[in-house]
């Protein structure tokens, strides 16, 4: 978790960047628990304090019961998929895991 929060106080850019590709036409919203208090070595007034306070980067899209019995659902959830890159990669990087 310290190197997620590290990665976003220090890239800020990129973590909106990584964090806004999953809303852009997706529909993807994070979810999880967060902190009450800002973390340690965090000011309460940072601009990104709200996911510094992050437990969890889960990232979650509804999927209809339309779309699950569609021919299309394979490639739509592909897609969907194939659009968390930047998010993941960043994670992935902050947390120094191959991506």
């Amino acid at each position: 978790m310290n190197g997620i929060r590290a990665a976003i106080d220090k890239k800020p850019k990129q973590w909106l960047l990584a964090k806004d590709s999953l809303k852009t036409g997706l529909g993807f919203e994070l979810v999880g628990d967060s902190l009450k208090r800002p973390p340690r070595d965090y000011d309460k007034a940072h601009p990104q304090i709200v996911d510094l306070k992050r437990k969890d980067f889960i990232a979650i899209h509804p999927i209809s019961s339309e779309l699950l019995f569609s021919p299309n659902y394979l490639t739509t959830v592909f897609q969907q998929f194939a659009a968390t890159t930047p998010f993941m990669k960043f994670l992935c990087k902050a947390t120094e895991v191959p991506f």
